[in-house]
């Protein structure tokens, strides 16, 4: 292209703006800086004009600055309780953790004890068995021997 004139895609790039944009107006105010150039629609570099950034007035991004920093602090205190309650329920969560592992093996104790127990009794039943036979009542009044 020549060097005055600009593809469209150039055009938009410089002037901060999408193509579409530049397209819709191509008909509108930037009629008389179209030229066909090789088959293609160039603008002429002197229609950036038309697309001059407008200053943005100080006050309203003062306030907005100010509702930003607001809202940050309030999302940050907000974070900051999350965080604490987080760390406190982990807490609570070991302790149940340490409370139910010992509840565990307290069961599994309990468990083992009616085990023990009757391993006991089964060592003693051999003695019980040593123990005088016992006799009837009218075996009693019968002469030994």
């Amino acid at each position: 292209m020549e060097e005055n004139y600009l593809s469209i895609k150039e055009f938009a790039g410089l002037a901060g703006v999408s193509t579409q944009a530049v397209y819709q107006r191509l008909d509108k105010d930037l009629k008389e800086y179209v030229e066909i150039i090789d088959g293609k629609k160039a603008i002429d570099i002197k229609a950036l004009d038309l697309f001059s950034v407008q200053p943005v007035e100080q006050p309203i991004d003062n306030e907005l600055t100010t509702i930003l920093r607001e809202t940050l602090k309030v999302l940050s205190g907000q974070l900051t309780e999350k965080d604490r309650q987080i760390a406190e329920l982990n807490e609570r969560l070991k302790e149940s953790n340490e409370l139910n592992r010992n509840n565990q093996i307290l069961i599994g104790r309990q468990q083992d004890q009616p085990k023990q127990i009757e391993e006991s009794s089964s060592i003693q039943e051999p003695e019980k068995k040593q123990e005088p036979e016992k006799r009837s009542f009218w075996s009693r009044f019968r002469k030994e021997s």
